[in-house]
C-alpha cells in the first residue's frame, strides 16, 4: 500500500482520488517505459547466447554476401563500411547507457522517498544523494560516517542496519550503472574472428587396424589395386612409390630440417619429423585426408556456385545452412578430428643372431651399444631378443636394387619383423645367447621395464642388408593420435598462396609423453605398400627412394641418425594407408577416452556475437543484473506511486521549519553533525515537506 505521505492531498489532509487515479496512471506509463529498456538487452543477451554469425561484413547479416575466394578488393570494402556501421553501434550502446541511468537514477530516489518517510528515517545528509549521485558520492568521507547516525530511543532492533543497507544498495547502483555502459557496448558491438560451429559428431572411432595389414576394403587402393593382388601381396600396385620417391628428394634438398610439404587431392600436408633431430615423427592419415578433401569440394561448390542452393543440392554432405555460412564468410577453415599415428625410429648398426629355441620358435637377437641414448642414460652393451614363431605373418622380405642394370643380381635385403613383445637381456640373462638353459617363454612373459616399455612392447624390426656392409635396423613403436586436422582453403588457381594442412600439437607430445603407452601393432605388409612391391618382390633401381636409402645406408655408423631419419619418411608412407572403423557415437557402451569422437566442424573468419571471452560474460551478468533492477524499478514505482520533487523544492522546505528545540542554542554544532541526524519526511501535508527530526 502507498505511503499516505507519497501523493498529493487536499488542504483538509483528505486524498484527492480524481487526482490520485490520474497520477496511478500516469506512473503506470513511466514505468512501462523503464520496462522498455529490457527489450533491446534481452535481444541482444539472446544474440550472444546463441551465437549469431552476422558474416563477412556487418551489412551481411540482412541482405548476405557471397565473399568468393576473398578479394581484396571486396573484403576491403567491406572494412571501409563496418566502420561506419560500428560507430553507429557505438551511439546506440551510449543510448542505451544514458537511459538505464535515467532508471537507475529514478529507483534510487523512490527507495530514499520512501525510507525518509518511513518511522526511523535517514541521515540528514542522504537526501540529496537521488540528485547528486555519482561514483564521486564514495570518495565522500560523510557518506561512510553517516551509515551509523546517532542512536535514538524511537529504535527499533533492525534501525540501526536501515543506513548501512541503504548505503550498500546506492554502492550496487553506482557500480552498475557506472559498467553498464561498457557492458552494453561490448554485448551490442560484434567482433570479427574465427566462429566454429559443429557439424557432424556420429561417428566414434572404433580402431585402427594396424595389425590386420592392408586390405581390398582400403578406399586409398580402390582405383588402384584389385582385391586379388591386396589379398596375394601384391602391392607394386601401390601409388605411394612416386609419393615416397618425392618424399625422399624434398628430404635432402630441406637439409635444414624444415618438414617437406606433401599434396594429397590437391591440399598441402605436411610429415613433421622436427622433434629428436627426425627420431620421431607425426604421420597423417590418408583415409582423414580423403575426408578432408571431400570438405573442400564443399566448400569449393559453396563459394564458386550461384545464388540458388538447388544447383548444389545433389551434394549429399552439403547442407544449405553449411553453404551459406562458407559463402558468407572472409575465410573459412576446415576441421576434422580424425586419427594420426605418432612413431619413434632408431636405427643402429651391429652383429645380430638368431638362437633356435625347439621346432617352431626362434629368436633373433640384435646387439645394442646403447638401447636409450637420446634420454641421456650412459652408454652400455645390451641384446635385445625378438621372438619370430609365425614367420608368415611377422616378417615379409623385399628387395632394393642397387644397380641400373637388369642382369645384375646386387640388391640389398630388407627384412622386416612385428613382434608383440620383446626383451632386453642384462649381465644374469646374457648367457642365454651362449647356449645357456633359459625359459624364453617365462622371459618374455616377464612385465617389461617401464622405462623401456615402448621399445619392447609391440615392435616393428627392419633390417637392411647389403654384401660387404653391416646390417642395419631400425626398431620402430608406432603410436595411435586422435589430433584436429584443420586447411583454410584458398583460391584453387594458386595453389602456391595455401598454407599445409596442420594437426593439433597438444595431442603430440616427445618420449615422455608416451613412456608407459603401448604402441600399435604394425603388419609388416604395410611397410611393402609404402614401397609399391610385392612380397619377395624388388624396388627399381630408378626410385629416387631406393637410391637415398642405399646411399645413406653405405654411410652408416654404430648410431645411424641419417638412415633414421631417412627410414621414418617410410614408415610415415606406410601410417600413411593405415585403416581406421568407426562406430555409432549414440553407443551408451563407448569409453571416449578409447573411442574418441571423429567429428566435422567449419570455422569461418565473419562478424559474429558470442560470449567467447570472459569480458564479454561479465558484460552479460551486468546486463542481466541491470535486467533485474528494471523490473524491482518498476515493482517498486507501482508501490510507492512518488511524486517527483526538485532539490530546490526539499530545500525550500526545509527553511520554512523551525530547527528542532534540542539544538537551539547550541553553537559548537557542526556541519557533520547535522548530516548524521536522522530525519523523517512526512506530517499529514506531504505538498508542504514537514521534517520530523528523530534524533
Amino acid at each position: 500500500m502507498a505511503s499516505k505521505f507519497l501523493y498529493d492531498t487536499t488542504e483538509q489532509g483528505v486524498p484527492d482520488k480524481p487526482r490520485k487515479k490520474a497520477h496511478f496512471l500516469i506512473t503506470i506509463a513511466l514505468q512501462s517505459l523503464s520496462l522498455l529498456w529490457i527489450a533491446p538487452v534481452v535481444a541482444v543477451l539472446v544474440l550472444n547466447f546463441h551465437g549469431w554469425i552476422i558474416g563477412a561484413s556487418l551489412a551481411c547479416g540482412i541482405r548476405g554476401c557471397n565473399v568468393g575466394y576473398g578479394d581484396s578488393n571486396e573484403l576491403q570494402r567491406f572494412s571501409d563500411q563496418d566502420q561506419n556501421i560500428q560507430s553507429a553501434f557505438q551511439l546506440v550502446a551510449k543510448a542505451v547507457e544514458i537511459w538505464f541511468g535515467v532508471i537507475a537514477g529514478s529507483l534510487v530516489y523512490d527507495v530514499t522517498m520512501h525510507l525518509f518517510s518511513t518511522r526511523d528515517g535517514l541521515p540528514l545528509s542522504y537526501l540529496s544523494l537521488p540528485l547528486s549521485l555519482s561514483p564521486g558520492t564514495l570518495l565522500e568521507t560523510s557518506f561512510w560516517t553517516n551509515t551509523r547516525p546517532t542512536r535514538s530511543e524511537s529504535w527499533t532492533k533492525w534501525s540501526k542496519w536501515i543506513p548501512g543497507l541503504f548505503a550498500l544498495f546506492i554502492v550496487v547502483m553506482l557500480i552498475v550503472s557506472t559498467l553498464m555502459g561498457p557492458a552494453t557496448a561490448v554485448l551490442l558491438i560484434p567482433t570479427l574472428g574465427w566462429k566454429t560451429v559443429p557439424q557432424d559428431r556420429t561417428l566414434a572411432l572404433s580402431r585402427i587396424n594396424s595389425a590386420d595389414g592392408p586390405s581390398a576394403k582400403n578406399t586409398l587402393l580402390l582405383n588402384e589395386c584389385s582385391a586379388s593382388q591386396i589379398a596375394e601381396g601384391l602391392y607394386s600396385c601401390s601409388p605411394s612409390r612416386p609419393v615416397l620417391d618425392l618424399l625422399f628428394q624434398n628430404t635432402v634438398v630441406n637439409k635444414d630440417g624444415a618438414p617437406p610439404v606433401m599434396t594429397y587431392a590437391n591440399l598441402p600436408y605436411l610429415i613433421n619429423t622436427t622433434d629428436l633431430t627426425g627420431l620421431t615423427l607425426y604421420a597423417p592419415n590418408g583415409h582423414a585426408l580423403d575426408a578432408l578433401s571431400n570438405d573442400w569440394t564443399d566448400w569449393y561448390m559453396s563459394v564458386s556456385s550461384g545464388p540458388d542452393y538447388e544447383m548444389v543440392s545433389y551434394l549429399d554432405s552439403l547442407t544449405e545452412s553449411d553453404w551459406k555460412l562458407m559463402r558468407n564468410a572472409r575465410q573459412t577453415q576446415l576441421l576434422r578430428t580424425a586419427p594420426a599415428s605418432q612413431a619413434l625410429s632408431i636405427c643402429q648398426s651391429n652383429t645380430t643372431s638368431i638362437v633356435h629355441v625347439g621346432n617352431d620358435m626362434a629368436v633373433h637377437c640384435y646387439n645394442i651399444p646403447n638401447p636409450d641414448y637420446y634420454n641421456g642414460i650412459r652408454p652400455f652393451e645390451t641384446t635385445t631378443p625378438l621372438p619370430i614363431s609365425d614367420p608368415e605373418s611377422s616378417c615379409q622380405s623385399f628387395g632394393i636394387s642397387i644397380s641400373a642394370d637388369a642382369n645384375s643380381s646386387t640388391t640389398m635385403q630388407v627384412d622386416v619383423y612385428s613382434a608383440d613383445r620383446a626383451i632386453l637381456l642384462n649381465t644374469t640373462t646374457y648367457g642365454c645367447l651362449n647356449g645357456a638353459n633359459c625359459d624364453w617363454n617365462s622371459l618374455f612373459a616377464e612385465e617389461p621395464d617401464p622405462a623401456f616399455r615402448n621399445q619392447t612392447i609391440n615392435l616393428q624390426v627392419t633390417e637392411y642388408n647389403l654384401t660387404g656392409y653391416p646390417t642395419a635396423y631400425c626398431f620402430t613403436s608406432a603410436f595411435a593420435r586422435v589430433p584436429t586436422y584443420s586447411y583454410i582453403p584458398t583460391n584453387p588457381s594458386n595453389p602456391s598462396a595455401a598454407s599445409p594442412i596442420t594437426m593439433d600439437d597438444s595431442q603430440f607430445g616427445g618420449i615422455d609423453s608416451y613412456v608407459h603407452e603401448d604402441p600399435m601393432i604394425l603388419n609388416p605388409n604395410w611397410m611393402l605398400l609404402a614401397w609399391s612391391v610385392d612380397i619377395n618382390g624388388t624396388v627399381p633401381h630408378n626410385s629416387s627412394a631406393a637410391n637415398i636409402l642405399v646411399s645413406t645406408y653405405q654411410k652408416i655408423s654404430p648410431f645411424v641418425e641419417g638412415l633414421s631419419s631417412i627410414h621414418n619418411l617410410a614408415v610415415s608412407r606406410s601410417l600413411f594407408f593405415l585403416q581406421y572403423s568407426a562406430v555409432n557415437a549414440t553407443s551408451t557402451s563407448l569409453n571416449y577416452t578409447t573411442n574418441p569422437i571423429l567429428d566435422r566442424r567449419i570455422s569461418v573468419y565473419v562478424w559474429s556475437y558470442g560470449l567467447q571471452s570472459r569480458t564479454s560474460k561479465l558484460a552479460a551478468v551486468f546486463a542481466i543484473f541491470g535486467c533485474l533492477i528494471v523490473l524491482v524499478k518498476f515493482a517498486v514505482g507501482l508501490v510507492i506511486q512518488p511524486d517527483q520533487r526538485s532539490f530546490l523544492d526539499m530545500l525550500v522546505g526545509a527553511l520554512g521549519q523551525a530547527p528542532p528545540q534540542d539544538v537551539i542554542g547550541i553553537s559548537e554544532m557542526t556541519a557533520n553533525d547535522v548530516a548524521k541526524r536522522r530525519v523523517q519526511i512526512g506530517g499529514e501535508k506531504w505538498a508542504k515537506f514537514k521534517f520530523v527530526h528523530l534524533d
